[in-house]
């Protein structure tokens, strides 16, 4: 057997090699420095210290953009195995966990579903005796971030980021539209442009979320800039506003379903291209291999979203 000596293995700092890697993956330090909240000549000591903890060169020098050597391209390989490796770890330690309190997490896009949708999760999810499941509400970004975090198991979130680390289990078109209150000056269009409403009084979500992200970046596609009269960091105190005939909105149909449904509400469909093209996903973490139950749960939420978004809604409302 093959003795190990310890005292030959270098000493080193994670953290060097994840400033190393952050560099390499966005191409410059300075990029990677503005990610961290760092000053880039602190980043840059501590890779220098890392190359003396190894006694080699890793970057190589001279140009705008990192450059890695081969032992730095060789270090950063050994610091994303590591991550992989050390995500499995706990994951297993998770699902022992989740085993012994029987628990698991579900996040809504806030504002995504209704409270009567959320009520018929409840009933569902009341038949699992053995399991505790918890439903939390919280922003499309913020989810995707607790999943990544293995603080949430399963999310329902609005046009998340394309990423590798993220399984999409379901997905369904939900567009965004002009909403308004039936009987306004607007709500007998059929369809409507950007220019139909853009002096209209508006109340969007704030710039975190997902949806106005998306709609402010098709608008800009067309050289429009939205300025809405009121921002609001809830849904809910939008559809207020909305149905009231306050003000106007550009959201998804779900949030407004039970008005829609009941003739309060009128959702009509935006010509400008991008706007039919967003959608509502179901995801989990790459690597968070889901529980049966979870399974399950996820099956029936993505039956639950889709009677919803494609018209079956008299299952819910009724």
């Amino acid at each position: 057997m093959q003795v190990v000596d310890l005292v030959s293995v270098p000493q080193f700092s994670d953290q060097r090699i994840c400033y190393l890697s952050r560099s390499h993956k966005l191409g410059s330090i300075r990029a990677a420095a503005d990610e961290l909240g760092m000053a880039p000549s602190s980043l840059s000591r501590q890779i220098s210290k890392l190359e003396e903890d190894f006694n080699v060169e890793l970057v190589a020098r001279g140009g705008r953009s990192i450059k890695l050597t081969t032992a730095g391209l060789m270090l950063v390989d050994y610091y994303d195995l590591r991550l992989i490796e050390l995500r499995k770890l706990m994951n297993q330690i998770n699902n022992l966990r989740d085993i012994g309190l029987g628990s698991i997490v579900i996040a809504l896009g806030d504002g995504l579903i209704d409270s009567k949708i959320i009520m018929r999760i409840n009933d569902v999810f009341s038949k699992y005796k053995d399991v505790k499941i918890e439903i939390m509400v919280a922003s499309s970004r913020e989810i995707q971030e607790m999943i990544l975090e293995d603080r949430v198991h399963i999310g329902l979130v609005f046009s998340p980021e394309n990423r590798t680390d993220f399984i999409l289990h379901h997905k369904f078109n939900q567009p965004l539209k002009f909403i308004t209150k039936t009987g306004s000056d607007l709500a007998d269009k059929k369809s409507i442009s950007i220019e139909d409403f853009i002096n209209t009084p508006l109340i969007l979500l704030d710039k975190k979320s997902n949806a106005r992200i998306v709609s402010d970046r098709i608008c800009k596609k067309f050289g429009i800039d939205l300025e809405p009269t009121i921002t609001a960091n809830s849904v809910q105190f939008v559809r207020d506003f909305v149905k009231n005939g306050k003000a106007n909105t550009i959201l998804l149909d779900l949030p407004f379903m039970e008005d829609i449904n009941e003739g309060n509400i009128v959702s009509i469909p935006i010509v400008e291209d991008g706007f039919d093209d967003t959608e509502l996903k179901i995801i989990s973490r790459r690597g968070n291999n889901l529980s049966a139950v979870s399974k399950d749960i996820v099956f029936f939420l993505a039956r639950l979203v889709s009677d919803v978004c494609y018209g079956n809604i008299n299952k819910i409302y009724k």
